[in-house]
């Protein structure tokens, strides 16, 4: 199943309150693995991507790795940013 499916289930679906939570919590679970995961291949001095709040495709490189976070240089300009949300 894609997640294109999914989508498309949720919006045709009848769920309950209780089954949107739990839908909730698979997504943020899913979130703090894929943040973990990323966590561990990244390190300061590694070039990474990352989606502004505009869309836009920024390249940066890794200053330090924090808990959920890390801060980034793009062109002088720092940005702490979850660390799901980087790509290598």
């Amino acid at each position: 199943m894609t997640a294109q499916d999914i989508i498309c289930e949720i919006r045709t679906g009848v769920f309950t309150n209780d089954d949107l939570n739990a839908l909730g919590r698979a997504i943020q679970f899913a979130r703090r693995q894929l943040a973990q995961e990323i966590k561990g291949e990244i390190y300061p001095g590694l070039t990474v991507y990352f989606k502004n709040r505009a869309g836009s495709r920024v390249i940066a490189t890794v200053e330090s790795v924090k808990i959920k976070n890390a801060i980034v240089n793009s062109n002088g300009h720092r940005y702490r940013v979850p660390c799901n949300m980087l790509e290598i």
